[in-house]
């Protein structure tokens, strides 16, 4: 690794855990404000109104971002390109938008959808008019600028939800959270940009981005649809009440998963282009992130499985309560995910987003069969069907890095099965505490679960794990300097 390139990481990855965990504090606060204020079908009348919005959007975009934080230039003339396409895009998304808000109202048989829909509209030229000065960002690894504007503009998406939802607005408090902090975010990213892109439109550029941005943007599109088609899925098979218990469930475990991966999935691509860009070869530096991600993500994610009934029981109304074992489902599911979490980036940078492309394919196509197969059955059948894709997702990852990067099956998987082992004792352990004081409310339970779990796991990793501890270190001396 270059030491300029190093020098940049290094930097990024303080601003990059304060995002993670400002971020994570932020959304779980949204949950709560929501689920104290709205309910269920409230939740899931808001979620089927943004889903649409939000599978326009990522089509809107057409990976203009990804493509120039990738391009070998950063030259005005292609980010003029970018913005102008983006731009002209955003136009017809949003006349789309309005034109189906009526019919997706009667679809769902819910009058109050078709004006969701129309206020929702409004995110998309707040979101799409900063998407490629934000991408320079990202490229030049500012993480300073784009974590504290972000941040702001997420929490005041929580500020202005919370005085909506306060005020008995129901699931426009949703929608016109979002929509605010949309605005916000906007606002606050504009005084930071040097040059703002202009309406400047090269067709050559326009091709060569399209190229590269046209796949990442199918590719996104398959996973933003995936996760909104499967609510709109569940919507319609179970109505809004279940996807506001599906929802509710996915917040909770989906906002911590933000603590950890908002670094791989922000710079993850950034760092892998410029060790590209360098003739670096990125083998260890792969290596050694996915076996951080492992041993910080597995006790987090069994974690959240163990004590989700007293998190629950403690914090939430008691029409939650059917929410527990999709929240524990999906923490489940989590665990096979992150170790896979930097495949991608490190496949964008090295050209192979056509096998990205295919997985996502495979993925997506699996996660809606399975969501429409589960019609007339309960939430536990919901939640496997939304952690299905990690099924075939650790064996095309498997297969993937071993085709393309060259790291075998056996190498990759020895990342893992010490903090794996450390993950299962500490599980073991936690179990059979809270199962002698089953007298104990529900959040004094929650506390020792918590208290145990980590301070077991700390002791369990160094005992197991001292690659892995090693390696933390010598991340922790990097960062100081």
């Amino acid at each position: 690794m270059s030491s300029r390139l190093k020098s940049k990481t290094m930097r990024a990855l303080p601003w990059s855990f304060v995002e993670s965990l400002i971020n994570g504090i932020v959304g779980l606060a949204q949950t709560f404000v929501l689920t104290w204020f709205l309910s269920p079908d409230q939740m899931g009348r808001a979620a089927i109104a943004l889903a649409i919005v939000g599978t326009v959007e990522i089509i809107a975009t057409l990976g203009m971002g990804e493509a120039v934080i990738a391009a070998s230039s950063s030259h005005t003339r292609i980010t003029d390109t970018a913005f102008t396409g983006t731009m002209a895009a955003t136009a017809v998304a949003m006349v789309l938008c309005w034109l189906i808000a009526g019919p997706v109202a009667s679809l769902y048989g819910e009058p109050e959808v078709a004006g969701l829909l129309t206020l929702a509209i409004l995110t998309l030229p707040f979101n799409n008019f900063v998407a490629v000065p934000t991408a320079l960002f990202t490229r030049k690894m500012r993480a300073a600028v784009v974590t504290l504007r972000i941040t702001m503009g997420r929490v005041m998406t929580l500020v202005a939800m919370a005085i909506l939802a306060y005020f008995g607005y129901g699931a426009w408090a949703i929608v016109g959270g979002t929509v605010i902090g949309s605005a916000i975010t906007a606002a606050v990213l504009l005084p930071a940009i040097a040059r703002m892109p202009r309406l400047r439109f090269n067709l050559a550029e326009f091709k060569s981005l399209l190229v590269f941005g046209g796949a990442l943007s199918f590719e996104r599109l398959l996973w933003g649809a995936m996760t909104r088609l499967f609510w709109l899925i569940i919507g319609y098979l179970h109505g809004p009440a279940i996807l506001g218990f599906f929802q509710f469930a996915q917040r909770l475990v989906d906002e911590t998963a933000n603590l950890i991966q908002t670094f791989s999935i922000r710079f993850g691509l950034s760092f892998f282009a410029g060790m590209k860009r360098a003739g670096r070869d990125p083998t260890e530096a792969f290596l050694k992130a996915s076996r951080i991600i492992g041993v910080v993500a597995a006790p987090v994610f069994t974690g959240i499985a163990i004590v989700m009934p007293d998190a629950i029981g403690s914090i939430f109304a008691e029409r939650w309560e059917p929410a527990v074992i999709v929240s524990q489902i999906v923490a489940l599911g989590w665990i096979f995910a992150f170790p896979r979490v930097l495949v991608g980036p490190l496949l964008r940078a090295q050209g192979h987003v056509g096998a990205i492309v295919f997985y996502a394919m495979l993925a997506s196509a699996t996660t809606l069969i399975a969501g429409g197969l589960t019609g007339g059955y309960g939430l536990v059948v919901i939640g496997l069907a939304w952690i299905a894709r990690h099924v075939v997702g650790v064996a095309w990852s498997l297969h993937a890095i071993k085709r393309y990067i060259g790291i075998d099956g056996r190498r990759q998987m020895s990342l893992y099965w010490r903090s794996l082992l450390a993950t299962g004792l500490m599980a073991a352990i936690v179990i059979w505490v809270a199962s002698l004081v089953p007298e104990w409310s529900h959040a004094s339970r929650f506390a020792l679960e918590v208290v145990v779990g980590a301070v077991s796991y700390a002791v369990l990793v160094l005992l197991i794990d001292r690659p892995s501890v090693a390696l933390l270190r010598n991340v922790a001396r990097g960062i100081r300097g």
